[in-house]
């Protein structure tokens, strides 16, 4: 079963939401992009036909980025 992760990443100076898709755990992602705590993206935050929402995403996890 795919599941899916959300987080925010820095590109070019702006945050942006991305979500990832894996057949198992949380992707493994490598140190090359700053970005956000990734979290499972909830069921009620996936549309009918199975693609992410994220008006919905970016509601529930705002954006939280700390000074350090």
């Amino acid at each position: 079963m795919t599941r899916m992760w959300f987080c925010y990443e820095l590109e070019n100076m702006t945050w942006n939401p991305v979500v990832y898709r894996t057949n198992g755990g949380a992707p493994e992602l490598k140190a090359v992009m700053q970005r956000s705590k990734i979290v499972e993206v909830p069921a009620d935050c996936v549309g009918s036909d199975g693609e992410p929402m994220f008006g919905a995403l970016k509601q529930r996890f705002p954006l939280e980025v700390s000074d350090g």
